[in-house]
């Protein structure tokens, strides 16, 4: 990795007190000021400047660059080394070209102008982010900052560890339809927000305000869609598909959520390996990786992994943060760009706080562009100052059925504290932030902030249950170890002022626009009820009680559910037996400590994941995520104990195999339960897409049947683990267990998850409606639906009905008197009965869809 010398270190000019002279403050607030500039020109252009996202992106990534130097202590200490700017040259040509082929590839498919188009993506966009990660790598290892630097790339577990993850999740993570309820709600909502202009108030078809959740997903998606140019106008999503094109804008849906999984990975992998080893922690991330409960939430662009995956990044940095010795210092490394010229430092401090600025000054720079106009269509160019102004309706659709109309909301515009006023505020806090940390190198608080960075975007990604368990986690581990004297490390004031400036700006704009409505929606309606009553529960006649969330993870962590069992029990048995051997003082600062330490961690996080949900009155399969990182961690340091060799300390609480007769059963009753459908009951392989949907009563096509490849997944699973009685074969039915759970993934990930798309989304149907029309005249109406799925795919350009009677009849008789002759009815099958009823007497209705396409949705033509 480090094959090329460092250069020797020399005094550098620039480190002194002296070295950093007024002229050079004044240069960087003057860099400051006109990245600053061009980032709120960008975003306030009307109309929207050709290229705006990236001419903001590069005005926010110099203005970051310019705030880190300006916040930097001229009396900052020596570096550990310099490194000459030739040798990173490589490694980042490397990965420019390698994120260019990966952006190029995305965009390519988000258009459908790709021969052969799922096979060419499914090769070539894994392709170029392993070559983007290698290259990084190469450079990383460079700059001095991976651990054991002589260790080569292909050496590394981390480096498997995000191959696995590509090669699981990015091949086909585009090449099927938005998956009902969950990802056309939020992705209609992500649309609306770019096409409309409005990153602060969202809005959702004929539902209006979309006060619901927080912003972390819809902004992610937004960013994505208008990087990748997916076409939010009405009418446009993928109409292409006429002209015999395959428009995928699903991976710009998607991309968002497999980054969010791959860092909350990645982190806690790192947090795990500090107490655990490399092993434990690659084999921990592996089981996580390979659970029902992760890879399909990874492949959804719903809200859960938007604050888990966070949430598990958090974690993974306290466990680095609880690991750190107080006093060790981050490496700070001198990057040289030539004799005599500027030689910019990279340590954890640029890049945490590189972070912090990349968040928060998109945010305040998009608030001060609220107040401002810059008319450039017509010349002269005029730069206007104005209150703010937020419109209500669907940009392009406001005349349709079921649309309000478009106009100026004028109490939301009318605010006491102007957006411009409130940017100054957030600036000020996050400036108070970055001069109060300035000089801060130390490797435990700097983890320690990294890890309530992370607390602030789960909170912006699902509200309070983010904070809540990390606290709690935090809080409760400090009790139960006694390690109380971390709480003078742990930055609290920096969890307060990250909450602040990260994350508090989006929740009191919109309060300030829209008030107690916003307040009750979020806070009372969709955080507290939630919790303490039953809202949209889904669930009649299933037994929510303690067992509720025991029998889902049962299928969530299939085929780990035994083995998961028995390493939570084997990790608490070992630091039971630790404490009941050797006196605290005889084992603190050994591996036995560390891993009691992570068994403590974990467990804690357990409980307070299951205890939250568990008391919640309102229970969804997919609430008990953030219980299975934890799991999956010490289910790692148990399989760890099973394969590496000579760990006979480790093997005599496992060598009776009593456990692995447990395993292997659990492991057959919920192969069962997936496998087998039981009379009046759901089937049993829809038990898994139930871990992410809504409806656990809807209908299960009849043309698909998995009985065979579950019993098949379930056998091997369970042999792999009644092999583990035998002690001379338990290192390779480990193996084999891992085996079973990577090719259970790749099926349920590849097969299963895309051949019941169709089935649970609406993307077939619709496309279908475009190539049958002749023209726009020709539209599309949704009739008594609410799915949002009608919503996106047509740019909400569709009359929607989700109840009929007169209203509807008036209207279809309103546009036959003015000239339309066909029109298109997408809706359920159930409900084709009651369309043709209120349609009267056309000229001819058929149905062009079946239940082999599509068992919910159907699409009608009707000739007036």
């Amino acid at each position: 990795m480090n094959d090329a010398p460092s250069v020797p270190l020399e005094p550098n000019p620039l480190a002194s007190v002296s070295a950093f002279p007024w002229r050079l403050r004044g240069i960087q607030l003057a860099t400051l000021a006109c990245g600053a500039a061009l980032g709120v020109l960008a975003m306030c252009a009307r109309p929207a400047l050709p290229g705006g996202l990236w001419l903001g992106v590069f005005g926010v990534g110099v203005a970051a660059a310019a705030a880190l130097g300006l916040s930097e202590r001229a009396d900052g200490g020596p570096a550990a080394r310099v490194v000459a700017g030739r040798q990173l040259l490589w490694p980042l040509v490397h990965a420019l070209v390698a994120l260019v082929v990966f952006w190029g590839a995305l965009r390519l498919g988000v258009l459908g102008v790709i021969h052969h188009q799922v096979l060419v993506l499914a090769l070539l966009v894994p392709a170029a982010f392993l070559w983007l990660v290698a290259a990084l790598a190469v450079g990383v290892g460079r700059l001095g900052f991976l651990a054991d630097p002589e260790r080569p790339l292909w050496r590394r577990h981390g480096f498997w560890l995000l191959a696995l993850i590509t090669l699981l999740y990015l091949p086909r993570l585009g090449s099927f339809g938005l998956i009902d309820c969950w990802e056309p709600h939020y992705g209609e909502v992500a649309r609306e927000m770019l096409s409309r202009d409005d990153w602060i108030s969202l809005w959702w078809a004929q539902d209006g305000w979309f006060w619901s959740k927080p912003i972390l997903n819809f902004w992610a998606q937004g960013l994505s869609f208008a990087a990748l140019g997916v076409p939010v106008a009405p009418d446009q999503m993928i109409q292409s598909v006429a002209l015999g094109r395959t428009p995928q804008p699903e991976w710009a849906a998607r991309l968002p959520v497999f980054f969010m999984a791959l860092v909350g990975q990645y982190l806690g992998y790192l947090g795990m390996r500090a107490h655990a080893g490399r092993l434990a922690a690659f084999l921990g991330a592996l089981v996580l990786a390979t659970t029902p409960y992760w890879y399909l939430l990874a492949r959804q662009s719903m809200a859960d992994m938007a604050y888990v995956g966070p949430l598990t990044a958090a974690m993974g940095c306290l466990l680095l943060a609880l690991r750190a010795s107080p006093e060790e210092r981050v490496d700070s490394v001198e990057v040289c760009l030539g004799k005599g010229g500027p030689r910019p430092s990279i340590s954890g401090y640029h890049l945490l706080f590189a972070g912090v600025l990349l968040l928060v000054l998109p945010q305040v720079l998009y608030l001060a562009s609220r107040n401002l106009t810059l008319a450039w269509g017509d010349v002269p160019l005029r730069l206007t100052l104005h209150a703010d102004q937020v419109f209500s309706g669907s940009t392009g659709n406001c005349e349709l059925p079921g649309n309000a109309a478009c106009q100026l909301d004028a109490a939301a515009s009318k605010i006491p504290l102007p957006p411009l006023g409130a940017a100054l505020i957030w600036t000020a806090l996050c400036g108070v932030l970055l001069w109060l940390r300035r000089g801060e190198r130390r490797t435990k608080r700097l983890c320690y902030l990294a890890a309530w960075l992370f607390v602030a975007l789960s909170f912006m990604g699902k509200g309070a249950p983010g904070v809540v368990l990390a606290l709690f986690t935090f809080g409760g581990f400090l009790v139960a170890r006694g390690r109380f004297s971390e709480l003078r490390h742990a930055e609290l004031p920096g969890l307060g002022l990250l909450l602040a400036a990260v994350a508090a700006p989006w929740f009191v704009q919109e309060y300030l626009r829209h008030g107690s409505q916003f307040f009750e929606r979020l806070f009372i309606h969709d955080m507290y009820l939630r919790a303490f009553d039953h809202v949209h529960d889904t669930n009649k006649g299933d037994d929510t009680s303690f067992r509720y969330y025991v029998w889902q993870l049962g299928y969530g962590l299939f085929p780990w559910s035994g083995l998961c069992a028995a390493g939570v029990l084997y990790c608490v048995h070992q630091t039971l037996g630790e404490h009941k051997r050797e006196r605290p003082s005889e084992i603190a600062g050994t591996e036995a400590a560390r891993l009691s330490d992570l068994t403590y961690f974990c467990v804690l996080w357990q409980l307070a994941a299951f205890g939250m949900f568990a008391i919640t009155g309102t229970k969804y399969h997919h609430y008990a995520l953030p219980l299975v990182p934890p799991v999956a961690m010490l289910t790692g340091v148990f399989l760890a104990a099973l394969v590496r060799p000579g760990a006979d300390a480790h093997r005599r609480a496992v060598t009776d195999g009593a456990w692995a007769l447990g395993a292997c059963a659990v492991v057959i009753l919920c192969g069962r339960d997936l496998a087998v459908t039981k009379q009046g009951d759901v089937e049993g392989a829809a038990r898994l897409i139930q871990l992410v949907s809504y409806n656990y009563g809807r209908s299960w096509p009849e043309t698909l049947d998995y009985s065979a490849p579950l019993w098949v997944l379930t056998g091997a699973a369970a042999a792999a683990c009644l092999l583990l009685i035998v002690t001379r074969w338990r290192r390779w039915a480990a193996y084999g267990v891992c085996a079973v759970s990577v090719l259970a993934s790749v099926w349920a990930i590849d097969v299963y998850l895309v051949q019941i798309a169709p089935h649970w989304g609406q993307r077939e149907t619709i496309s279908e409606y475009y190539r049958r029309r002749t023209g726009p005249e020709e539209p599309l109406v949704a009739f008594q639906l609410n799915w949002k799925g009608e919503n996106f795919y047509t740019g909400n350009n569709v009359p929607a009905f989700v109840s009929s009677g007169k209203k509807f009849t008036d209207w279809v008789e309103s546009q036959k008197q003015n000239g339309v002759a066909v029109m298109f009815f997408t809706t359920e099958h159930s409900r084709v009965g009651t369309l043709q009823r209120e349609l009267g007497s056309p000229q001819k209705f058929e149905l062009l869809t079946d239940t082999k396409l599509n068992d919910k949705f159907v699409l009608a033509r009707a000739v007036l």
